[in-house]
């Protein structure tokens, strides 16, 4: 079942506090708001970063943040998916599949080699979700 209404667009300072309210949803927690606000900004105007929002009826309902960089062995730019996030009210209604059909048509542009994402080890619905949208699981990643 799809969204009616659903737009995806690059998110914009303006929509900081949906962002804030869907990261802390995301990871279960209330982040410190002068911290998540620097930061946010500056990633934003990143040139290497992509933020998406997708609304439904002028309300957030998800986001993914992407960050690129260049790497040495893939011999060019990779981007990685940090946070992706839906509403428990819109999953599994395709606004996840419409955050990456978006996302991969701005890396066509930005002659990326590769797309990755990361996603906690407790998310196994996550990780369905990535294997059925063309991701593989390929890699390990380690956190100290």
């Amino acid at each position: 079942m799809s969204v009616d209404h659903l737009t995806i667009r690059l998110v914009r300072s303006e929509d900081i506090l949906d962002i804030y309210a869907m990261v802390c949803a995301l990871e279960n927690c209330n982040l410190d708001r002068v911290v998540f606000k620097s930061i946010y900004q500056k990633n934003i105007s990143s040139d290497t970063n992509i933020y998406l929002i997708a609304i439904v009826d002028s309300v957030a309902i998800g986001f993914l943040s992407c960050h690129g960089q260049l790497l040495l062995h893939h011999e060019g730019m990779v981007f990685e998916i940090h946070e992706m996030y839906v509403d428990q009210s819109f999953r599994s209604r395709g606004v996840g599949k419409a955050l990456l059909i978006e996302l991969k048509k701005m890396l066509e542009r930005k002659n990326c080699k590769s797309l990755e994402v990361t996603s906690n080890m407790n998310r196994i619905k996550a990780h369905q979700f990535y294997m059925d949208n063309g991701f593989s699981h390929t890699h390990y990643k380690f956190t100290h």
